[in-house]
């Protein structure tokens, strides 16, 4: 359900009719649901009757056969088993000794009397029926209702409805009289008292002429707005059922101004394409009200709410957004709404399509409402005053992906910057990179001797953590006095350009004498390298030898 956009009042409703006003047959098959359901849950299954009847369609065989209103009853009574006959009695614990039929002494259930006992079956013969009722020794009152719907009287009975049902009314009342009065009735009199009673209840229902069920509303309404300057405003939505969102389109032709004027929207959570429809007209009536039209001419394809709308009997699900189409039309000097085939709201139900394909979402504020809106005037030239929808939609996917790389671009160098703000110095990413080969093959390397005096500052390798032993090759870095072993530092230095213990970065420089890297010199001298040392504050110019 959606709520009211423009505070309608509340109100208690129903929700298992569509109208929301409680009936008693509503209340009566949830009550029989919860039942059920209870049933099995607890595991309780009603006997062979119960499980014969779940299948039986109530509405067709009963309800909806056309006889009297208590006949009707009185048939769901025999289906359940209600009726006051010995069985029932005895099986409810009333009677403590079985009552027997009153004609043939066999047991009384609703089968026997109805069907088969001998004075029954006389009175069936008696009917003059298209066929004959096939009534075996395993057949059941049901069974027999079930196959009696295309059962029909010949004349010259006058009976063109359901006999069955009048003819077991009749069986029922003269069992009474029998059982309570002492009179019997003869097979033949029951049959003529059944034709008789079936034809006077036809007769009595007069055949009246319906009313021509107008969907468009009061046409004398209409025709005096033809005098005046009506608005034609067309309403179409589409709608998704996958992420239940709808596209709402309308299309506004003014002949005052000789201007057609179109606008698009989208909603999400919609629930039903019925409520799609309602909110596009919600939407194109504010459209229309922003547009100071007084008279609207209102036409939408649907015809549950064109009806539900001239009626003002609104379905529960449509109770808030109606409500609020009802208030809109207050605003108006006159409207009406008219229902129209779907081949003349084509371009509406273009523009509602190309709302759910191309369409850009804004938020206005409230998480299950993002609509956008794309209004265009054409003037009767055919000429247009402004952008088009996809003008506009163009221009704001530019925006968009514009507002996307910006953000995306600030995001990279706020991650290659550590946090701090600043975009690091170009020297320093090529650093993060390693070290050449030749840079690296030109550091300073020593063998580990525990008796040479510097062996006091190296105890265990910080890559591998093992502890130096004699005879070790190790790799110092000369900035920050850390060794290694060979092979463990140069794989490190491989793929790092800092330190894998104070994790100082260093920036090899190129000689100040011939311009080339460490390593890079031809002569057999020792090749000088100058590492610069990037760290705090201390000036990234100066060197160590």
């Amino acid at each position: 359900m959606r709520p009211s956009r423009l505070g309608a009042e509340d109100k208690w409703v129903w929700t298992l009719n569509n109208s929301g006003a409680y009936s008693t047959k509503s209340g009566y098959y949830e009550a029989v649901k919860q039942q059920n359901q209870e049933g099995e849950q607890h595991g309780i299954i009603q006997g062979n009757q119960q499980n014969r009847l779940h299948n039986f369609n109530w509405n067709k065989h009963i309800w909806s056969v056309k006889t009297a209103p208590k006949i009707q009853v009185f048939l769901w009574k025999i289906i359940q088993d209600a009726l006051p006959l010995g069985m029932a009695l005895q099986r409810r614990g009333i009677l403590s000794h079985p009552v027997t039929c009153a004609r043939c002494g066999a047991p009384e259930s609703a089968d026997h009397l109805f069907l088969h006992c001998r004075f029954a079956r006389q009175v069936w013969d008696n009917i003059p029926l298209t066929r004959t009722i096939d009534i075996g020794t395993n057949s059941t009152f049901d069974q027999c209702l079930a196959a009696s719907h295309d059962l029909v009287c010949l004349p010259p009975t006058g009976v063109s409805g359901n006999i069955f049902s009048w003819v077991c009314w009749c069986i029922w009342t003269a069992r009474n009289l029998l059982v309570f009065e002492d009179r019997t009735l003869d097979a033949k009199d029951i049959s003529c008292t059944s034709i008789k009673l079936a034809r006077e209840w036809q007769e009595a229902q007069a055949h009246k002429p319906l009313p021509a069920h107008n969907l468009g509303g009061n046409n004398s309404h209409i025709r005096e707005l033809t005098s005046m300057t009506v608005s034609t405003l067309f309403t179409d939505a589409a709608w998704k059922a996958q992420d239940r969102t709808a596209g709402c389109g309308w299309i506004i032709h003014n002949p005052q101004e000789r201007e057609t004027t179109s606008g698009t929207s989208t909603e999400l959570c919609v629930a039903s394409p019925l409520m799609a429809e309602a909110l596009a007209v919600r939407e194109a009536l504010l459209h229309a009200k922003a547009l100071h039209l007084s008279n609207i001419c209102l036409k939408s394809d649907n015809q549950v709410l064109v009806k539900a709308l001239n009626s003002k009997q609104h379905p529960v699900e449509l109770y808030g957004i109606n409500l609020d189409i009802e208030n809109l039309s207050s605003s108006f000097c006159s409207i009406s709404f008219v229902h129209v085939s779907r081949n003349l709201n084509s371009a509406a139900d273009a523009l509602a399509k190309s709302a759910m394909k191309h369409i850009m979402f804004m938020c206005c504020g409230n998480c299950n409402h993002i609509s956008v809106c794309f209004f265009s005037r054409r003037s009767a030239s055919g000429g247009f005053n402004s952008l088009v929808p996809s003008d506009i939609l163009v221009l704001g996917l530019i925006a968009v992906s514009r507002c996307v790389w910006l953000r995306r671009l600030a995001a990279g160098n706020r991650s290659s910057s550590g946090g701090s703000g600043q975009s690091p110095p170009p020297q320093v990413a090529a650093a993060n990179k390693g070290l050449k080969k030749k840079v690296l093959q030109s550091l300073p390397k020593l063998t580990f001797s525990p008796e040479s005096p510097s062996s006091e500052k190296f105890a265990e390798c910080a890559i591998c953590l093992t502890e130096f032993t004699a005879g070790d090759e190790l790799r110092v870095l000369p900035q920050c006095g850390h060794g290694f072993h060979l092979s463990c530092i140069d794989t490190w230095l491989g793929s790092h350009s800092s330190c894998p213990s104070c994790r100082q970065i260093l920036v090899v420089a190129r000689c100040h004498k011939c311009g080339g890297l460490p390593g890079s010199s031809s002569s057999g001298s020792e090749p000088e390298i100058v590492i610069r040392i990037k760290q705090g504050e201390d000036d990234p110019n100066s060197s160590l030898p």
